[in-house]
């Protein structure tokens, strides 16, 4: 999806906010006239005029007008929320500002972007005047259950600025239930998989990524920022960017300093091959690792071997609390959500309890 800016000299689109426009000024004196004649007769049924029967003779046009009145103001929002309908390329440029300004992730930012983008796609709704029956019958219409929570976490974000950035007035997700999240199992890698791929034929470079995945808990896009400098081998630490452009120093494993030795001191270990200014893009170190192991007749993703970086790590007996270090979660929990707690070490567990009643028991 592009956000480049376009021209819009004749199509059908481009003329609507000026239609609208010319729509407005020509309602809005109707809209002051009947409000203004609604309040008058609001107050005369206040002050108690009675009719001729004795009962209140303003009281059904009052609520006449009131109504009117109601309906006057809706119409005149309405119209005033048209008026500012704008392209979803330039409502995108915008709201990427202000995300920008937030230091919000390009991953982040690219993913709201496109979400958003393809909600429009889908419905043919603009997304900037949809109400809550168009969100809710998209989100119904998902795949997943983990995806319909995704969307929606998205969508309220992108209302809820509209909303603050007074390009809309209400906010229809206020409305909408959020979708359930779906428990989530970690699928680690087991170790036969892991010796299998780095057995079989490699490029060095992908070889590299998935060691920084499985042996250092990397995301994709973190082995894709990958620089000699990050690696220290004096110390053997290793300075990782992650989620929210967030620094991390953490020991690093005797295999990533060896897989070091083939790499520049300073730059990019992965340059783009387009731009070798820049790294490579993070679709591109997923996609090499998922095809390496499919090669070796492996179906798997490149996030199941951080699964198994956490994994591992807990049937080897390391305390939680530092496998969340070495993950760089904030809380306990979503460590918790990618160890994939073992039958053999569950046995282990109940042999701990006491055994002085097994005499009686059996």
């Amino acid at each position: 999806m592009g956000i480049e800016p376009t021209t819009y000299s004749l199509r059908v689109g481009q003329r609507v906010p000026i239609i609208l426009g010319i729509v407005s000024a020509l309602a809005l004196p109707f809209v002051f006239l009947f409000t203004r004649i609604a309040d008058n007769y609001g107050k005369a049924g206040n002050y108690g005029v009675v009719g001729n029967d004795g009962s209140d003779g303003t009281a059904s046009n009052g609520r006449f007008f009131n109504n009117w009145a109601y309906l006057s103001v809706v119409l005149a929002e309405t119209l005033v929320m048209l008026k500012t309908v704008i392209p979803f390329e330039q409502l995108a440029r915008l709201w990427t500002v202000e995300m920008s300004a937030r230091s919000l992730s390009v991953r982040t930012i690219d993913e709201r972007l496109r979400v958003v983008d393809q909600f429009t796609q889908q419905t043919g709704v603009n997304a900037q005047v949809a109400n809550f029956e168009d969100i809710t019958l998209w989100l119904a219409s998902l795949p997943s259950a983990i995806t319909r929570h995704t969307y929606y976490v998205h969508l309220r974000a992108f209302y809820h600025w509209l909303v603050i950035s007074d390009r809309r007035q209400d906010n229809p997700m206020s409305r909408v239930a959020a979708p359930k999240r779906p428990k989530y199992r970690p699928r680690p890698i087991t170790d036969e998989q892991l010796r299998a791929v780095l057995t079989s034929p490699l490029r060095p470079a992908t070889r590299t990524r998935i060691m920084l995945a499985a042996f250092a808990g990397l995301r994709v896009h973190e082995i894709a920022k990958i620089r000699g400098q990050d690696i220290d081998h004096a110390t053997g630490m290793i300075t990782v960017v992650g989620k929210g452009n967030k620094t991390a120093v953490l020991p690093v494993h005797p295999i990533i300093l060896r897989e070091a030795e083939h790499y520049p001191l300073r730059g990019w270990w992965f340059p783009s091959s387009t731009c070798p200014h820049t790294h490579v893009e993070r679709r591109a170190v997923g996609s090499s690792i998922s095809d390496a192991f499919a090669r070796a007749g492996i179906k798997m993703t490149s996030h199941q071997l951080r699964h198994y970086f956490a994994t591992a790590l807990l049937e080897a007996g390391v305390d939680a609390r530092v496998v969340q270090t070495l993950m760089r979660h904030e809380n306990l929990q979503t460590t918790a959500l990618y160890m994939n707690v073992s039958v053999r070490l569950q046995r282990q567990a109940l042999d701990l309890l006491p055994t002085m009643f097994n005499d009686y028991l059996f």
